[in-house]
């Protein structure tokens, strides 16, 4: 899965009304890539299916990327026993050898349809104003999408 498993070209592409025009479609679909990064990283939400492996900092670990599934603790390749606990935000993964241990994990959305829907119309709205905005914008979310996804905003960090 990918970017473009949340919000396909083709929906972009109909959404901006820009159907039948292949002239944009390797922009927009750079486009689609970025607001979804923009809204994962402003939320801690992940919108699509991956493993991702995440270096531990301490023998207790908090990580607020939603949703998670820990598959693992790994120091030098070598499976640790490890603990976890669901908190509201996140998940705290305990685990005795960390030094040089890595969380395997899997996050994110299998089901597109399961994403919560103020993430996917940040993802609309992004889209339209980076389109839109080709030349000269901002680096940041637009206020108007900050203020639909600020109720979905995580507050631990990784």
């Amino acid at each position: 899965m990918d970017e473009l498993s949340v919000i396909s070209l083709e929906q972009a592409k109909n959404h901006l009304v820009v159907l039948n025009d292949t002239f944009y479609d390797a922009q927009i679909t750079g486009i689609i890539k970025t607001a979804v990064g923009m809204v994962e990283q402003y939320t801690d939400y992940r919108l699509y299916k991956r493993d991702v492996v995440i270096p531990m900092v301490s023998c207790k670990q908090e990580i607020a990327l939603f949703p998670i599934s820990i598959t693992g603790v790994l120091n030098n390749s070598i499976a640790q026993i490890y603990t976890t606990c669901q908190r509201t935000l996140s998940v705290i993964v305990e685990c005795s050898t960390w030094r040089n241990s890595v969380i395997n994990a899997t996050v994110g959305y299998d089901d597109v349809t399961k994403i919560p829907h103020p993430l996917i119309g940040a993802c609309y709205k992004i889209i339209t104003y980076l389109f839109e905005n080709k030349d000269a914008y901002d680096a940041t979310i637009p206020y108007d999408v900050q203020v639909m996804i600020n109720q979905l905003r995580r507050s631990a960090s990784i």
